[in-house]
Formats: C-alpha cells, structure tokens, sequence
C-alpha cells in the first residue's frame, strides 16, 4: 500500500515539475490567456502558476517520502477520503450559493434577458425591451420576435429590405452601449442598408456562425455579411454547454442525413449540472494543443460554409476581427480568399471596466466596415 501512494505522489510530482517546465510566457499565451480571456490578465499570473506548481510538486515529493517512512494506516486514509468527499460538497455547495446570490448587474446578459434555445444553446427573449445597467449606465434593449436586437419593437425590420446582417457575440451586439452606438447601427446606417444584429452575448464561433446560416434565407435582399470573430470564441466552440458543430475525419462538417448540419447534444443530466463540473470543464482557462487544432479546424470550415452561403445569395461577406491575436489570424485565414479585416482597440476606445467596445471603440469597428465593405 504505501509503495503505491509513493508511486502515486512522485507521479504528481512529476507531472507538475514538467508543466513548471513548459509553461513559459509563450505557452502560457497560446494554451491559457488567448482563447479565454477579453482583458490578458497581469503577467504576473504565468511565474504565479509556476511557482504555485514548483511548491506542489514539492509538497508531493515530501509526502512520498513520507509515505515511505511511516506508511498510514487504513483508518486514517479512510479519513483523507472522507475529508476530500466533504470538501468537495462543500464546494459544490458554496458555488451553488454563490451563483444563487451573484448581484443583477454581475450576472450575464444573456442569463438575466435570454432562454434555452435548441440549436443555439441560448438566445434572447423574443418580444422583450428592457432597461438593463451595464458599465455604469442604463441602457434600452429590445429584441424582436426572432430574439434579434432592434431599436426598439415599434421599428422592426423588414425581411424585403436590402440588410447588413451582423452576427457574434457580446463585441457584435453591441454590449453596453445604446442601439445607435452599436458598429452595426453606424455601419449600416453608412451603407444605406437596414441592420440585422444576430449576435447574442457568450457565443462562440460555432453558435455565430450556425445562426447566421439559419437567418440568411429569411432575408430577401441581404446586401453584405459581417461575422464578429475574436479568439475568445474560439475557446467557447470547446465547451458542452450548448449543441456543437463538428467535423469529420476529411475536415469537413459533420452533415445529417438530410444535408444539413448536424450538432452533438450539450452536456446534460446530474455529472453536467454540477458547479464543480461547470469551473474545471467550461471554465478553466486551459486548451491543449489537439483542442486548438480542433477549434481552429471547426472554425475556419465554418467561415468557409458563411463565406460561400453570403455569396450564394449575392452577399458581400466580411469577418471582423477585432484585436485577434496573430497566430489565430494566420491559423484561420492562411491559404484562404476570405475577406477579413483587423482592428487593434486603444485603451481609450474601451469601457475600463469590462473590456467591450465603448462608442469611440465602436465608432472604428463600423468605419472598418465600411471601408472594407466599399473597397
């Protein structure tokens, strides 16, 4: 017995003596920081991460040798087990309640105004207008009978108007900002075309991308397709929290029987309902090199399908990258004739307190389009 919890301790030990190895500033970027986070955190956190690592796997070797001097009897491992099943439910316990008591304001947007969508994973509610407080300000939201963002529902769109169709996440919505502050709003107002926002906060590539298809014949008249794509997305394509896209061996898109695209099922049942479950598979910050592959693969197949669904019906499209990072770039656009355009943000051209576009920011998404558009 105590040869094997040696064994086991040295194991983590070494496991977490490598990771201290390997986890240098550029492979903290690339696997950790790029595809989860909007604002890169300090850069303290990489040598913080290592030396919490370094400490462990020294705490693991001391209980190997431990282990070895004086092997514990089987009361008291059986005591070590009851105490990490109480840790845990305990800590199932505190983020239950934390979640349960999280301020209106700290909550996102889409949990406090969507609901539970079957191809999505979540849209906003149909019909709905609201005052909301983001970033310190009231703002008017409205969204129309497809969960669209509008103006307000006494001006909806018109399905035979020529239309700039924008689809993404929080950046594309227009998140904290009023509807005439929004790049799409601007934009399309610039080009002489009715604005269809389609972008729902907390979609990854996948999600945009699938909605966009699904909403592209409804519109009689789309004159240009614009797709918010930021590297964040890219890690929300990973996580089971919603029905996925896939691909095939070949690199292709998964297709059902009837040529559409077909999804795997989001997680569900009591494994996936746990808050404990949710913190390491959804949101912890770490992709492996085969998760990023798969992600990129997935997404450049995806605006790809966009690209040539836009054309088909005498479309323009454009993918806006809004401060991506290079190597994603490259990795989604390489070896491609898609049309992208990227726009680097200033400090001043954000809300200092979460990152999204502020209007100045908003202001030079929509000048991008523009001009990316006319050209």
């Amino acid at each position: 017995m105590r040869w094997a919890l040696a064994v086991i301790f040295l194991c983590v030990a070494a496991a977490l003596a490598r990771f201290a190895l390997l986890a240098d500033e550029p492979w903290f970027v690339r696997h950790v920081l790029t595809l989860d986070y909007y604002e890169p955190p300090s850069r303290l956190l990489p040598l913080l991460v290592r030396g919490g690592a370094v400490l462990s796997a020294a705490l693991c070797l001391a209980a190997a040798v431990l282990v070895l001097r004086r092997p514990p009897s089987l009361g008291a491992l059986l005591r070590v087990a009851l105490a990490v099943v109480l840790a845990l439910v305990a800590g199932e316990g505190i983020l239950r309640y934390a979640e349960r008591h999280k301020s209106e304001e700290r909550r996102t947007l889409h949990t406090r105004l969507g609901q539970r969508h079957p191809r999505y994973g979540w849209t906003m509610r149909p019909g709905l207008a609201a005052t909301v407080r983001l970033a310190g300000r009231d703002l008017d939201l409205a969204f129309d009978a497809q969960g669209n963002r509008v103006r307000s529902l006494r001006e909806l769109p018109d399905a035979a108007a020529p239309s700039l169709l924008i689809a993404g996440e929080s950046v594309a919505s227009g998140h904290d900002l009023q509807w005439d502050e929004t790049f799409a709003a601007r934009a399309a107002a610039a080009l002489s075309l009715q604005p269809i926002s389609l972008a729902v906060n907390g979609y990854g590539v996948d999600q945009a991308a699938l909605r966009l298809l699904d909403a592209l014949p409804l519109y009689a008249h789309p004159d240009a397709v614009v797709l918010v794509v930021m590297p964040v997305q890219l890690g929300r394509n990973l996580i089971d929290n919603h029905p996925r896209l896939a691909l095939q061996a070949d690199g292709s898109l998964a297709l059902q029987a009837d040529g559409s695209l077909a999804l795997l099922p989001e997680a569900a049942g009591f494994w996936a309902d746990l808050r404990l479950r949710r913190l390491l598979w959804q949101q912890l910050p770490y992709r492996s090199d085969a998760a990023i592959a798969r992600t990129v693969a997935l997404s450049r197949a995806l605006l790809q399908k966009v690209a040539a669904a836009a054309r088909a019906r005498g479309a323009r499209p454009l993918f806006l990258l809004p401060d991506a990072a290079g190597w994603v770039t490259e990795a989604l656009f390489s070896g491609t004739d898609l049309p992208h355009v990227e726009v680097r943000l200033e400090s001043g051209e954000r809300f200092a307190n979460d990152w999204h576009p502020n209007p100045r920011g908003a202001e030079r998404l929509a000048a991008a389009v523009v001009q990316a558009l006319r050209r």
